[in-house]
């Protein structure tokens, strides 16, 4: 997955301020293109979407590999409408420089080539929008309806014999019909409990992206998400605050029951329908690790 917080299969994704009338996507010859989804999600759960690509025609095409880039122009992008909205609002995320990265031409974009008849997917979880670097805020805070539109590029052209363009080649892009899905809320008493103590917490993003957890920024966070797990373990959420719990046993002291951490985010690797069902497995077996070590 790949996160932006867009996470890429885990992407989280960031929203500005464009607006685009709502269409019905624009797919070039030779390609089939889908945006894939559940229908219904429950508040306070990330959106998992798959993108498929499928080249139609009889000869190879290329496309521009859809990924999260922190620097540099944008290879995917997302747009978001609510329900009877007449346009849509472009989601983004802010570029992140780190140290003098910014003063560096971006690199190539990589490119995937497609046989005649192949197919590739592209996950990512969309669940944030940040207005600005250090404002984070929900794409799906109320229940409704939401349709969302994706954007990907073909290149004109590829050098022979290179999986990457120049960051400035010429591109066309490709539009799948949008997709809408439901935001709905949670049915049980305690979930929605869960889901309150859930927002309110500080830097809750833990919960979906475990592996930004660092022991010398997130200590006060963790010990909320600790308080929240030890009140609501059993519930949907519970399962969201094993993970960054997990990741923080490996490196700090936290008074939480980690044979139940354990069994959690077990249970939850197990469960193709949880959306970061890989990530509880990948948390699970760092943490067998590091006990063993």
């Amino acid at each position: 997955m790949r996160h932006i917080f867009l996470m890429q299969q885990v992407m989280t994704v960031f929203l500005l301020g464009a607006n685009v009338a709502v269409g019905n996507g624009m797919v070039p010859d030779g390609f089939r293109v889908s945006l894939l989804g559940p229908t219904k999600v429950i508040q306070g759960e990330p959106v998992l979407l798959t993108l498929r690509v499928e080249n139609t025609s009889q000869l190879s095409r290329y496309i521009v590999v859809p990924e999260i880039r922190r620097f540099g122009p944008k290879t995917v992008l997302f747009r978001l409408a609510t329900a009877n909205a007449a346009t849509f609002e472009d989601i983004q995320y802010p570029d992140i420089y780190i140290g003098g990265m910014k003063n560096l031409p971006p690199k190539p974009l990589p490119v995937q080539c497609l046989q005649s008849g192949m197919t590739a997917e592209f996950n990512f979880t969309l669940m944030y929008d940040f207005p600005v670097v250090t404002k984070r805020k929900r794409l799906f805070d109320r229940p409704g309806t939401y349709t969302v539109e994706v954007t990907i590029f073909e290149p004109k052209s590829v050098p022979q014999d290179r999986l990457d363009i120049p960051y400035d080649a010429e591109k066309n892009p490709i539009t799948p019909e949008p997709f809408s899905f439901e935001i709905i809320p949670p049915e049980n008493a305690m979930d929605k409990m869960a889901l309150a103590r859930l927002i309110e917490l500080p830097d809750e993003y833990l919960l979906y992206a475990p592996e930004t957890f660092r022991s010398d920024c997130h200590a006060e966070a963790i010990m909320k998400i600790a308080e929240m797990f030890r009140d609501f373990s059993q519930t949907r959420y519970g399962r969201y605050c094993a993970l960054p719990l997990g990741v923080a046993l490996n490196t700090m002291s936290i008074d939480i029951d980690r044979k139940k951490i354990e069994t959690i985010l077990e249970s939850a690797g197990q469960e193709k329908d949880f959306p970061l069902h890989r990530e509880a497995m990948i948390v699970l077996e760092k943490m067998r690790r590091s006990k063993s070590n």
